[in-house]
């Protein structure tokens, strides 16, 4: 996703990757993009990699593009970010979302990263 967001220049607000999906809220820096694009080069890297080190016999996404809605407000992206943080606790896997490894929630509170950090995680969440 990192070398997705500098190819494409794209910023990450946030995000979390749960067992079996993932949540991402971005914001493309182009006046101009393709959101067919954007989802093709930020799939098709983790995929491939997944392949290769044998850890997923076939496809590892679903067909189709996904779900995207445009966030245009700094109250929805907060909305947005809140859900996508809850996400791991309305799933039962923890009781906090600090506490899962896989998501930006904690560096949001303390500025550190867990597991999986994108790096072009950006400020304009607080525009």
């Amino acid at each position: 996703m990192n070398e997705a967001a500098e190819e494409l220049d794209l910023a990450f607000l946030s995000y979390v990757f749960m067992p079996n999906h993932a949540h991402i809220l971005l914001h493309p820096m182009r006046e101009v993009y393709s959101m067919a694009e954007i989802l093709q080069a930020m799939k098709q890297g983790p995929a491939i990699r997944a392949k290769n080190r044998g850890w997923i016999p076939t496809r590892l996404w679903l067909p189709g593009g996904g779900f995207d809605s445009n966030i245009n407000n700094s109250f929805a992206r907060k909305l947005a970010t809140e859900y996508i943080h809850q996400n791991p606790v309305r799933k039962e896997l923890l009781e906090d979302p600090l506490q899962f490894r896989w998501s930006s929630a904690n560096w949001y509170v303390t500025g550190e990263t867990g597991d999986v950090f994108c790096k072009h995680i950006s400020e304009l969440w607080w525009q």
